[in-house]
């Protein structure tokens, strides 16, 4: 049930797991379509101790659509609230770096 604000209780929200972003505009809205990246053959690859690439799918979870005026609040919110996490917490590695390191085969 809404507050006195109209705002809902955290409870009652929706929440799902993303570890994926892809956006797509127009010159009405940005669409962010958040989803999973399901690796496929990470664990068979562990297991045979083979060398592989993660190889997956992704699974779109959620489409948000918003106007470009709060795109760009969007961006001002979220550099100010990584840099603050950096400062109080620990660096981000940039995605592009690669965050899974390439599996090794067993010698």
């Amino acid at each position: 049930m809404p507050d006195e604000h109209g705002f809902l209780a955290p409870a009652e929200i929706p929440t799902i797991y993303s570890n994926t972003v892809r956006l797509a505009t127009s010159v009405f809205d940005f669409r962010l379509y958040f989803g999973e990246i399901i690796p496929q053959q990470l664990t068979d690859a562990l297991a045979a101790g083979e060398q592989s690439q993660l190889v997956g799918r992704i699974a779109d979870r959620l489409c948000v659509v918003i106007p470009p005026e709060t795109a760009k609040a969007m961006i001002q919110a979220l550099t100010k609230s990584v840099a603050d996490f950096e400062t109080k917490a620990r660096p981000i590695l940039n995605p592009n770096q690669g965050m899974i390191p390439p599996l090794q085969k067993k010698t």
